[in-house]
């Protein structure tokens, strides 16, 4: 099976891009990664069982959060298809459950992250922390932009080391599995595709293309 991927641009001639883009969409990211990328991973996945996931509808929020953030892994490139996504999540805690509310992942420049953090806190007053991982484009975005954006707090903090990625998500892995973080769904109860997608890059994992879903979480939650 050839091996076809969402970030690159050389499809087979035979099938156009638009092709796998509808494909994709049509059947479970399981499926996708294991046969149009050849990404076999079990469906209870390496680490992080797709199973430990809970979830909320809108309607079913708290009133008010002990807690809200921004959370933001940023890459060094993200202009083009190929590059890793800038990734930002909003996370709003009550008490031991932490919901996960936006997420952002484009590919873009950085003043669309800018722009997208501002935005946020109009929505979202409380969020006024943002953490940004100390790594890639992240230290310049907080010198360039703290004077416009209030709360940009680098992650780890001064004198902490990051860690491995493995080491990351293993360190949030009890909240997920002890159903303390839930993602939203639509008042159906169906999935929106962000969401499916957001838990196929945790089950994938370490042998999937991108992290940065799991970064922008881990970093997010330990702050919390």
């Amino acid at each position: 099976v050839r091996r076809v991927s969402m970030t690159r641009t050389s499809w087979h001639p035979r099938f156009p891009q638009h092709w796998y883009e509808q494909r994709r969409d049509s059947i479970s990211p399981h499926i996708w990664t294991t046969v149009y990328q050849c990404r076999a991973t079990p469906k209870e996945g390496t680490l992080v069982d797709p199973a430990w996931w809970q979830f909320y509808k809108r309607s079913e929020l708290p009133l008010r959060f002990q807690q809200e953030i921004q959370t933001w892994d940023l890459s060094l490139e993200s202009k083009k298809a190929h590059h890793s996504f800038h990734e930002g999540l909003v996370l709003s805690r009550d008490a031991a459950n932490i919901y996960v509310r936006e997420e952002f992942r484009e590919h873009c420049g950085v003043p669309a992250v800018a722009e997208a953090a501002r935005h946020w806190q109009t929505i979202y007053p409380r969020a006024v922390a943002k953490i940004i991982e100390r790594k890639a484009s992240g230290p310049a975005f907080i010198q360039t932009w703290s004077r416009k954006i209030p709360g940009l707090i680098p992650w780890p903090p001064e004198g902490r080391r990051l860690g491995s990625k493995e080491s990351r998500l293993n360190a949030v892995i009890p909240y997920i599995r002890g159903g303390n973080i839930l993602l939203p769904i639509n008042d159906d109860g169906t999935r929106p595709k962000w969401v499916q997608d957001y838990i196929e890059q945790f089950r994938q994992f370490t042998h999937g293309t991108h992290d940065d879903r799991i970064d922008a979480l881990a970093q997010g939650v330990l702050f919390m």
